[in-house]
């Protein structure tokens, strides 16, 4: 009997042994905001933000000021950025951190999730990924200007491919950093 249960306990927390600490902290999203989520119910929670066009009509970035923490970090007059795919799912979502707590994030992002595992130079900006877990990636694009710096946490949801991407691409595919709004 004892045998069994074990078995059964093993089978049934296997998924949740395997998953990291990024995919713990992101697999239902962000701010109560679930990935999938559609545009509508984002704009009935966080309602008067800014809609925004990206690759065409179908993709959509609705940008809110959001002040929800992350990792302990508080985002005060912060914006939030929900981006949805080609199918019009939620899958990919930008967090505005303020520039004077860049060091603050990094030392919670190490912490949190280890160092970061690949990152890029480009026009300006600096972009770091960390491993994908279960479906999960974590980037931040950084402005290396600490006068007018911005700093943003983009979360890729498991519904994110390519194939469905309209918003900002991942650093793992090593393409232009997203839209970068101060967060002053």
């Amino acid at each position: 009997m004892r045998m069994a249960l074990s078995t059964v306990a093993l089978f049934v927390l296997s998924p949740i042994v395997n998953a990291g600490p990024i995919a713990d902290q992101f697999a239902h999203g962000f701010a109560a905001v679930p990935w999938g989520t559609s545009l509508a119910q984002v704009v009935e929670k966080y309602p008067g933000g800014g809609h925004f066009l990206t690759g065409g009509s179908a993709c959509r970035i609705y940008s809110v000021q959001a002040e929800d923490p992350l990792l302990g970090i508080p985002r005060v007059g912060s914006m939030t950025l929900f981006g949805y795919g080609l199918d019009r799912k939620l899958d990919v979502m930008g967090i505005d951190i303020p520039y004077a707590q860049r060091n603050q994030l990094f030392k919670s992002l190490t912490r949190a999730f280890g160092p970061y595992a690949a990152m890029k130079e480009a026009n300006g900006t600096i972009g770091y990924a960390w491993k994908p877990d279960a479906g999960i990636q974590l980037n931040v694009w950084e402005t290396q200007d600490p006068d007018l710096g911005v700093v943003q946490v983009w979360i890729y949801g498991p519904s994110y491919t390519e194939s469905n991407r309209c918003s900002p691409p991942a650093v793992s595919a090593l393409g232009s950093p997203g839209p970068q709004r101060s967060s002053r």
